[in-house]
This record gives C-alpha cells, sequence and structure tokens, in this order.
C-alpha cells in the first residue's frame, strides 16, 4: 500500500492487485467496482489505476446498509 502525504492528511493508494487481495476478490471484480459510474475513489497516473482505501471503505459500508 503506498502512503502520499498532503499538507493536511495522508491518504493511503492501494493498487488493484492489493485491492482484491484485501476485499478477497479478483482483479476483475475490483476493476468492476471501481468503473462504476457511483464509485469516486479512483486515481489514474498514466495508465496506472490506484484505489484510495478509506473511499473503498466508505464506499463497500454504504453498500451494506
Amino acid at each position: 500500500m503506498q502512503n502520499i502525504q498532503s499538507s493536511t492528511r495522508e491518504v493511503e493508494y492501494m493498487t488493484r492487485k492489493e485491492a482484491a487481495e484485501y476485499l478477497r476478490v479478483s482483479v476483475v471484480t475490483v476493476d468492476r467496482l471501481v468503473n462504476r459510474k457511483d464509485f469516486h475513489g479512483k486515481v489514474n497516473i498514466g495508465s496506472r489505476v490506484l484505489i484510495i482505501k478509506s473511499v473503498l471503505d466508505n464506499y463497500l459500508k454504504a453498500k451494506a446498509s
């Protein structure tokens, strides 16, 4: 997991593979999740996709309720 520090807070970014391991699903399932229109925690850096961990956690909590 990568940490990128901003002036006020630290944000944790996960690769697609790390997110898949974290959620215990396949990378394809992570791709489907992050490409949904209602998921706003994906950051593209060139061809690389990073996922903001806190947004992922909040999204999953909201979907579970």
